[in-house]
């Protein structure tokens, strides 16, 4: 099974329109990963929950500009490779 990865700047559940409408049908054939915005936080941590066949992933980071960068990198490419 391929997977999709999506990266946005809306939260999914903020307001269900289009690409969350085409995501739901693409998660019937395919793993979908819906990343929404990093957001700042106490500590650097991913949490994934699903819905609608989506798996939905969330970050949290507590660093700020080149650095926050490196550090979402790893973060994801640490989840992808799970």
């Amino acid at each position: 099974m391929q997977n999709i990865l999506c990266f946005s700047h809306l939260s999914w559940n903020f307001v269900y329109q289009r690409p969350q409408h085409l995501l739901s049908r693409f998660a019937r054939n395919y793993n979908v990963y819906y990343f929404e915005e990093p957001r700042h936080g106490d500590r650097d941590e991913l949490t994934v929950s699903s819905q609608d066949g989506i798996s939905i992933v969330q970050i949290s980071i507590t660093h700020e500009g080149d650095e926050r960068n490196l550090k979402l990198r790893k973060m994801i490419d640490r989840f992808l490779k799970q």
